[in-house]
């Protein structure tokens, strides 16, 4: 009984973890084209569906249960007050790390007269599709600063302390720990190989696979889908952020100087720009204790001039 109990608990939570998917929009759109069709009857629906199933569908639909049963099991469910990392040292550093990210930001944003964000228009918008292959032309950022020196990050890194810390420590111990010193209980390698459990196409990708395979095999592995990235894209086209410089700029100081990875430059810019609109990264941050800069858009409204219509939110990863 407690088996069936378990079972029944296991197969609502991937119903509610795939709703709301790309896969289950599709499956939903594709169904209710099917309802339209004259062969479909009311009474013959049960069957008409399973054997709707059996189609495509049933493939992508089991891959992406497979998917969601090998995924680490979710955080359960908590007080919005312990969303975030309980380590009350660590939150004061980030938090005043990111105010000088922050007001970095905006410094440059005042500066330079360049808005955090903004629409994009029409031809712009356009420009930009045409060289979505060349992105690296033609791009002036001499006037665009580094928001902070790979230094500045280490220095915080480094300056991080545990009150918890025993300071009877050996101190001959923590030599070997190297600058870096944050006392964080995480797993040894045993643990971490133990968790090593994924399908097929996974135990197939870790022996070499032909060059020719790749895209197939981690766009299987990913369970990856060109509508979203066709609509993270159109994002990317439609608003302009300030960060999109910097990751311009960050790309050119280190790829485009790259013997092996210059040749990926515009591949970069590309991934970059298009996971900086990716909304699903926000869910992360739920357990982290980082929290993202965000600015609205505001765009004036032509039937009418005197109000403002703010644009969904935009979020600026760091």
């Amino acid at each position: 009984m407690n088996e069936d109990a378990e079972l029944s608990q296991t197969i609502a939570q991937l119903v509610r973890r795939l709703k709301g998917t790309h896969l289950h929009a599709q499956m939903e759109r594709e169904a209710r084209e099917c309802l339209h069709q004259p062969e479909i009857q009311l009474d013959s629906l049960k069957d008409d569906v399973r054997s709707f199933l059996r189609t495509s569908w049933e493939r992508k639909l089991q891959n992406a249960v497979h998917r969601e049963l090998h995924l680490a099991p979710s955080l359960p469910a908590v007080p919005a007050e312990h969303l975030k990392e309980p380590l009350a040292y660590m939150r004061k550093a980030q938090a005043s790390w990111e105010r000088r990210i922050v007001k970095s930001l905006n410094s440059m944003s005042t500066e330079l007269g360049v808005p955090l964000a903004r629409m994009r228009p029409a031809t712009e918008q356009q420009e930009l599709s045409n060289k979505w292959n060349e992105m690296g032309t033609d791009e002036p950022l001499s006037r665009f600063r580094p928001v902070y020196a790979p230094k500045d990050f280490l220095e915080v890194v480094v300056a991080l302390r545990s009150p918890n810390l025993n300071s009877g420590e050996d101190a001959g111990a923590r030599s070997h720990w190297g600058l870096v010193q944050v006392p964080l209980g995480v797993k040894d390698i045993a643990q971490l190989l133990a968790k090593q459990d994924s399908a097929a196409a996974q135990q197939y990708s870790r022996r070499g696979c032909p060059t020719g395979l790749r895209a197939d095999l981690w766009a299987l592995i990913l369970n990856s889908d060109v509508l979203h990235f066709e609509q993270l894209k159109a994002g990317v086209l439609q608003h302009d952020l300030l960060v999109d410089n910097l990751i311009y700029k960050d790309v050119k100081l280190t790829a485009s100087n790259d013997d092996y990875y210059f040749v990926f430059e515009d591949f970069l810019y590309q991934v970059l720009l298009c996971f900086s609109r990716d909304a699903a990264v926000l869910e992360h941050f739920k357990y982290n204790s980082a929290t993202p800069p965000k600015s609205y858009i505001q765009q004036a409204v032509l039937a009418d001039l005197s109000t403002l219509k703010v644009m969904p939110l935009i979020q600026i990863f760091l």
